[in-house]
């Protein structure tokens, strides 16, 4: 990559929700693991044992929707450089986008801006801009005007 411009840090506020919520993730997972295994042996699980797995199926996608929808764009951070955007999340990999792959962005919260591919159908909340101040904010939306980035939404 060529010159960085601009880098942006998500906010550490949401690296302890994020981890909890991957423990209680596992805690469905292993009691759903221990029900079939009662199921295959032949044993008998109690007659409550399918409702409460059941229920914490639910709940394990309920806690995964709130994980993705608004802990995962403010997480990671993003380079600018002058041949494009460095996208990357703290657990998932880099995405490089060069300028010309940008088609626009949009603003869904106060805390972080959505770029969008050109071709894409929809957004992709890997490719976030963690904005965690409003001057960080500003100098974001400010570069990818002067990129040609338009905003749409």
């Amino acid at each position: 990559m060529s010159e960085r411009l601009l880098a942006v840090q998500g906010s550490s506020f949401w690296g302890a929700p994020v981890i909890g919520a991957m423990y209680l993730l596992g805690a469905p997972a292993l009691l759903g693991l221990a029900w079939l295994a009662l199921q295959l042996t032949g044993r008998d699980a109690p007659g409550y044992a399918p409702v409460v797995f059941v229920g914490l199926v639910v709940g394990f996608l309920i806690l995964t929707g709130v994980v993705y929808r608004y802990a995962f764009p403010r997480q990671g951070g993003a380079e600018f450089f002058e041949d494009g955007v460095v996208v990357f999340k703290s657990w998932s990999k880099v995405e490089t986008i060069p300028w010309d792959e940008l088609a626009s962005y949009s603003l869904p919260a106060d805390d972080h801006v959505q770029l969008h591919r050109r071709g894409e159908s929809g957004p992709d909340r890997r490719l976030t801009v963690p904005t965690p101040e409003p001057e960080l904010r500003a100098q974001v939306i400010a570069l990818l005007g002067a990129r040609g980035v338009t905003r749409t939404g």
